[in-house]
């Protein structure tokens, strides 16, 4: 049993007071002693019983008058799968609420919603209004407003398929709810089909609304199993002689038992690789390929996943374009140039970066002198590289400062031309440390410098610089030997860190982020004044992998993950001048017009985007680089089910079980008891020679004569 106004139960404290009140007016009689009236009392015992029955009885009628008002103004109600009241029978507004986000796509849940749906329809009245809203990765209005057309609505709800999206279930009753504003009728609800799936319900307040809401449920099983690839990302693993991209793919398991996951690579439409992995319940996992790509080194990679006990596969596929983004313009610094090649600063710097002519490497070196940096323009470079100089002017500090804050990459190589006075003052806003000085462990020519020396020891293997150092060869690094060093001061700075450390724990490769830029420090030399690692096979990895790092180069990571019904934002800038056409799967098209160099449009459809410039002779160009993939949004891969009281409240005609019940009002029949108590207390309290003579009046007997008597 429920209660509209529950505050009215307060009156339940009223029903102490007919007992009050027959407490107060018991009078304890003074007992004295008169011989005539023994006779009469010992009459009237039999008298006095009768009546004390009765006060009793009048207490009991009025402390219950009192208990069923008080109900009765708390209004008490229960639901009833039983037929309809004579209110329900009235006209009645309906919005319908339908889910189409991915979760529905689920087994059978689909199909299972739009047959109650179809059902729910058809209980309706004819002259029952009806409006449709889409819980879509954008909530819409399919059927805007209110009709008796509901052959309309039956059709449009046809239309309409699950997705790849998310969808707000909360913010699409809130927009049914402001049509029902619109609608005269006495009777107003608002239906949702949807399989309550948590993922997309996990947060938010209760919806707030004076509407009855009613939900049609429409899954078999309350938590299916459920594994989802919530994530995917590509690096390129550059050695000697070849491009390797590793592509790294996140997969969770959302259900509620462990599982076995085929996992499988496709490459340009053809699978290349597979692998079986055990994902716990309620954990993920990364699966790794590595992949050498025939040509230029690129193509789209896709990732499919398989279990035996899976309800949902719409997010079992996850598309990657995997590509190096063109070639990363690099700006040396020499500090120290020399004409003798070999003892030139940026020698074995320049030739690790770009080898040879037919070099795979992307990295474009331009090499300059400290006095040609000082007026060189950097907005066309990815990354600068400070290769021992010994200091810079004022104001190229604060222009390198800004080349870092929007995007750009910084480089700085230690060695003896270094003024550590000049770096801290004009450098210190993007120096990962300040600097402190120099400590020469040995030289090269010292008998004992095999025991003085030290070498790189602990790094962060996980860092992306020194991903491809776990591979054969990669001990390498730890070999070399390092003669000297630039010390660092402390800082407590969380935006540095360091990556690469020496075996006595000082810093060798420290990296701080600054803005949307990084600056990488490597606090011994590129050349061989001190050290030999320009020599080792180390070396053109730890130089290619840093700058590609620095310029977010062959690698996604700070590209856009493009989830479906997500607005997709794309830069075009000065590549189109009239209109950008997207193509997408599905053979979907989009004609779009630049506002200031910027596109919009939601991709619904997981795949492969192209983009094309359109001119006014009809003609289209591919723009390649801005090809990107939209994928499945796992934000609702969680099937687990949201119960009905974390997502409504109504107002006092709301209810959140299901949508055949309905309610019961108690307090009718309440107070027609509260009216027959009444009676009875009337009837009760009337003296017995009163209702002798009306007895006598009905019956229709004669009144008593003293003869009788």
């Amino acid at each position: 049993m429920s209660f509209v106004e529950p505050l009215f139960l307060v009156g339940l404290l009223a029903a102490g007071l007919p007992i009050l009140v027959h407490l107060i007016n018991r009078r304890k009689a003074v007992v004295q002693d008169f011989p005539p009236l023994k006779f009469l009392i010992q009459s009237q015992k039999r008298v006095a019983t009768g009546i004390k029955v009765r006060q009793w009885l009048m207490m009991a009628i009025r402390v219950l008058v009192v208990v069923f008002l008080a109900f009765a103004l708390a209004k008490p109600f229960y639901l009833s799968e039983s037929g309809l009241t004579a209110e329900e029978r009235m006209p009645t507004a309906t919005v319908y609420v339908v889910d189409t986000s991915l979760s529905m796509a689920s087994s059978d849940w689909w199909s299972n919603a739009m047959d109650a749906l179809d059902e729910d329809v058809g209980a309706l009245r004819p002259w029952d209004e009806v409006a449709l809203v889409v819980a879509d990765a954008e909530p819409r209005a399919a059927v805007d407003r209110l009709s008796t057309n509901h052959s309309d609505l039956l059709d449009k709800v046809g239309d309409l398929r699950p997705g790849a999206h998310s969808a707000d279930v909360r913010e699409s009753v809130q927009l049914a709810a402001d049509m029902l504003a619109s609608s005269q009728l006495p009777n107003k609800r608002i239906v949702v089909v949807s399989d309550l799936a948590k993922g997309g319900l996990a947060s938010g307040e209760p919806i707030q609304t004076l509407h009855l809401v009613e939900f049609l449920d429409v899954r078999e099983v309350a938590n299916p199993a459920s594994v989802a690839i919530v994530g995917a990302k590509f690096e390129e693993e550059t050695g000697q002689n070849e491009v390797i991209w590793r592509i790294d793919t996140t997969i969770a398991n959302l259900g509620t038992k462990d599982t076995e996951v085929q996992v499988e690579l496709v490459v340009d439409g053809k699978a290349i690789a597979a692998s079986k992995t055990n994902v716990s319940k309620g954990s993920k996992t990364v699966q790794t390929f590595r992949h050498k790509f025939d040509g230029e080194n690129s193509g789209v990679a896709q990732v499919r996943i398989s279990a035996d006990d899976d309800a949902l596969e719409a997010d079992n596929v996850f598309t990657l374009p995997v590509q190096s983004d063109n070639t990363t313009e690099t700006l040396i610094v020499n500090g120290e140039p020399s004409s003798v090649v070999y003892s030139d600063e940026v020698f074995f710097l320049e030739r690790a970066l770009h080898p040879r002519q037919d070099s795979q490497s992307r990295i474009l070196p331009v090499v300059t002198t400290r006095e040609g940096f000082e007026g060189r323009d950097l907005a066309g470079f990815d990354v600068v590289i400070l290769a021992n100089v010994s200091h810079v002017s004022a104001s190229a500090a604060e222009k390198l400062k800004a080349f870092v804050e929007s995007g750009g990459g910084l480089f700085i190589t230690a060695g003896d031309q270094i003024d550590v006075t000049a770096y801290n003052q004009h450098l210190a806003p993007i120096l990962p440390k300040p600097l402190r000085g120099l400590k020469q462990l040995a030289t090269r020519t010292d008998p004992d410098a095999p025991i003085k020396v030290t070498r790189f020891g602990t790094m962060r293997r996980q860092h992306p610089v020194f991903q491809v150092f776990d591979l054969p060869g990669g001990d390498t690094l730890q070999s070399s030997v390092v003669f000297s060093y630039m010390l660092l001061e402390p800082s407590s700075d969380e935006r540095t860190e360091t990556i690469l450390s020496y075996k006595d724990a000082a810093p060798a490769l420290i990296e701080r982020r600054v803005g949307k830029g990084r600056v990488l420090m490597l606090t011994t030399s590129a050349d061989l004044d001190w050290t030999d690692l320009p020599t080792r096979t180390a070396f053109l990895p730890l130089m290619q992998r840093s700058v590609n790092y620095l310029a977010r180069r062959a690698t996604s990571e700070g590209s856009s993950d493009w989830r479906a019904g997500i607005k997709v934002s794309l830069d075009v800038g000065s590549l189109v001048e009239q209109r950008a056409i997207v193509r997408g799967p599905d053979d979907l098209r989009y004609v779009l017009q630049p506002v200031e160099g910027i596109v919009e449009f939601r991709a619904k459809s997981p795949g492969m985007y192209k983009v094309y410039a359109d001119t006014d002779e009809d003609e289209q160009t591919l723009l390649p680089n801005l090809g990107f993939a939209v994928n499945a949004n796992t934000a609702d891969s969680d099937l687990t089910k949201v119960e009905r009281d974390q997502i409504a409240v109504g107002g006092d005609r709301a209810q959140t079980g299901a949508g055949n019940k309905r309610r019961v009002n108690l307090w009718s029949p309440i107070l027609f008891l509260v009216t027959v108590l009444l009676l009875l207390e009337s009837v009760v309290g009337t003296r017995r020679s009163v209702l002798n003579r009306l007895w006598r009046m009905l019956t229709g007997q004669p009144e008593p004569t003293f003869d009788d008597a």
